[in-house]
This record gives C-alpha cells, sequence and structure tokens, in this order.
C-alpha cells in the first residue's frame, strides 16, 4: 500500500516555494502528493512533475467546479463550459505526469451546494456519462484517468442499498 497527502492542507496553488515542505513529506515516509489543479497552465504542472520526479514522489491531481457558470448539471452552454475545464484540468493532470484526476466534478463548488435526491440520480449518471465520455477523447489520448469522488458515488450507492 503508498500513501499520499493532499496539498489542499496548505494550499489550491502547489509552485516551488513549496519544495522544502515537499522534501519533508517524502522524507516524512509518503509516497505521493495529491496536487489542486484550479489554476495555472500545462507548462507549470510540468514544472511540478518535473520538481516532484526530483523528490521522489508519485502524484495524483484533484480538482472541483469552481464556479455555477460551469454547471455539470445547468443547461448545455453551462456542460460544455464543465466539459472544456474537465479538458483543462486533464491537460495540467498529464503535464504533471498525475496517476489519476480525482474530485467533486459532478458537483459544484465556490460556496453553493448541490442537493439532489435517488430519483434524479438517473439523470446526474447520464449528465455525468456524457461529461466523462466528452471529457475521455483526450483522456485515453494520454492515459490519465478521471474519476467521481468516492464520497458522492459511495452516498449514492449507500441510498440505493437502503431502498
Amino acid at each position: 500500500m503508498k500513501i499520499g497527502f493532499c496539498m489542499l492542507l496548505w494550499t489550491t496553488s502547489v509552485g516551488k516555494k513549496h519544495e522544502a515542505l515537499l522534501r519533508d513529506i517524502k522524507a516524512t515516509g509518503y509516497d505521493g502528493i495529491e496536487i489542486p489543479v484550479f489554476e495555472g497552465s500545462p507548462d507549470h504542472y510540468a514544472k511540478i512533475g518535473r520538481m516532484l520526479d526530483g523528490i521522489g514522489l508519485e502524484r495524483t491531481a484533484i480538482t472541483v467546479i469552481p464556479s455555477l457558470d460551469k454547471n455539470p448539471l445547468g443547461d448545455e452552454g453551462q456542460r460544455q463550459a464543465a466539459v472544456d475545464y474537465l479538458r483543462y484540468c486533464t491537460d495540467c493532470a498529464v503535464a504533471l505526469g498525475a496517476l489519476a484526476l480525482r474530485g467533486q466534478v459532478q458537483a459544484l463548488a465556490a460556496g453553493a451546494v448541490v442537493v439532489y435526491h435517488l430519483d434524479a440520480e438517473n439523470l446526474l449518471h447520464e449528465r455525468a456519462v456524457a461529461r466523462q465520455q466528452r471529457v475521455a477523447g483526450r483522456e485515453d489520448a494520454a492515459n490519465a484517468r478521471v474519476g467521481r469522488s468516492a464520497f458522492l458515488h459511495g452516498a449514492a450507492e449507500q441510498e440505493e442499498r437502503r431502498r
């Protein structure tokens, strides 16, 4: 088993200034690190990836849907914006050398809370599958993985078992 540490404890934007902290994390015995992908260019993440290679840390990436204009459950324009954002995140994760890109990509961050009942799960699932398929065209070519957060996925499964 490998153990990793999520950098969201310290920052939403990892950079060169975090190198000493990352070295300490490695020296403590962690195998990898989870890097937030919220801003920056793929080139920025490639630099972070090279730094992590030098330290000897594996990495995954994490993101969230940052705003209502990228609502993956909204109208077609919002859903397309969500797909475009996730493609950007995938590009950054690939440049980083991340083993996977995970996060709350079916809900919203930025203070908004999306609550849905299991009756709406089919629509949510259909839209999530369609969105992931649209993102996957770039994902498959780069051998990256994009996945739903286990937290909400697990909550839906638990609710289904209760029925």
